[in-house]
């Protein structure tokens, strides 16, 4: 008879407990996946030394994702296509920035910069630097990469 009785309050035990587990959320938690930078780094010379008509990718260029703090918290560098992309972005507002290296002829004319980039779970945000944007020597020195 102790037998009985204590393996009916073992399984009163584990089935109280696992009534517990699931009533106290174990599943009804939403998980914040990251988002995704997409972009591209295009450029036409101010004094038509490219020679070419419309603009022209830019690869190489340095590209720093920085947050509400201004810490540099992703980075990436344009392919020959200027084309970046930066994966894994945690959700939140951003600044992004873009520098072409000090070897570059224009370096301090190919800087850019734009603000309150906003991230969302699991979407792609597409952020484009191109002549037209650049900020050149305006943009503030800590933001600028090498």
């Amino acid at each position: 008879m102790r037998k009985i009785i204590s393996t009916i309050l073992a399984l009163v035990l584990v089935t109280s407990t696992l009534i517990l587990a699931v009533s106290c959320g174990g599943g009804g938690e939403k998980t914040v996946k990251p988002g995704i930078i997409n972009g591209g780094v295009t450029w036409v010379d101010p004094n038509g030394a490219v020679g070419t008509a419309g603009n022209v990718a830019l690869g190489g260029v340095n590209i720093a994702v920085w947050d509400a703090s201004d810490q540099k918290v992703y980075t990436a560098v344009s392919k020959a296509d200027g084309i970046f992309n930066i994966q894994g972005v945690v959700p939140g507002t951003y600044t992004v920035t873009g520098c072409a290296p000090a070897s570059d002829q224009d370096a301090a004319e190919k800087r850019w910069i734009t603000k309150n980039v906003v991230i969302k779970s699991e979407k792609v945000t597409n952020v484009n630097f191109d002549y037209q944007n650049s900020v050149g020597d305006q943009l503030p020195e800590k933001y600028v990469t090498d």
